[in-house]
């Protein structure tokens, strides 16, 4: 259903990670996610009735990626599939209507929906609003069947001003955790942290 990129496993870490990420910076430039990003924009700033700040512009996201789309978990296989952020948006007939875009979610496992996270944060200066980057990140874990992908997000701490280039550059932030397959994460939360404050601890992260 839809556009997926095999991951065949003989391809290491770092390798999928950078075609994930390749694949974010491609899914930031489609109408559907500048679109998506643009209403969770508009509402938040409607909602605080005033400018956001990027904090809560990255926090507003992380919140869209679940109203957006379902959490599906990975199928155990020695292959991998990664859907493109339009397949993951793409309304899934049976799944809860998104308050979004009164349809049907979307469906993803981990690796769909960070992707999804990251390709929204890099969308933020393309609409024009504040500097923000976001990439996948892969999460190791010894021991389990498999492995998680999760996202992270960067800011910008202050911009100073150079003449010479009219603008920046920017003191960019570290980068901070964005969890999207556990409903309710926080930005800067790491995912086991959030694993367990929200009391489901025994629950392994994966794919």
């Amino acid at each position: 259903d839809g556009r997926q990129l095999l991951i065949a496993p003989t391809i290491p870490p770092p390798e999928r990670k950078d075609r994930l990420n390749s694949m974010a910076w491609q899914g930031a430039r489609t109408p559907v996610v500048q679109g998506d990003v643009y209403v969770i924009g508009r509402r938040l700033t409607e909602r605080l009735r005033r400018a956001p700040t990027v904090p809560e512009i990255a926090q507003a996201l992380l919140d869209g990626v679940f109203q957006l789309v379902q959490y599906a978990p990975d199928q155990f296989s020695d292959q991998d599939f990664y859907a493109f952020v339009e397949d993951t948006l793409k309304p899934k007939p049976g799944n809860p209507v998104s308050p979004l875009t009164g349809k049907p979610k979307g469906a993803g496992d981990c690796e769909d929906t960070s992707l999804l996270f990251a390709a929204m944060a890099l969308a933020v200066p393309l609409l024009g609003g504040p500097p923000m980057a976001g990439a996948v990140e892969w999460m190791p874990q010894d021991g389990l069947p498999q492995n998680h992908v999760t996202s992270i997000v960067q800011a910008p701490t202050a911009i100073f001003w150079n003449q010479a280039t009219n603008g920046g550059p920017y003191a960019w932030s570290p980068w901070a955790w964005a969890e999207t397959t556990i409903p309710g994460a926080r930005i800067g939360e790491h995912p086991y942290s959030a694993l367990a404050r929200l009391g489901n601890h025994t629950r392994s992260i994966t794919g």
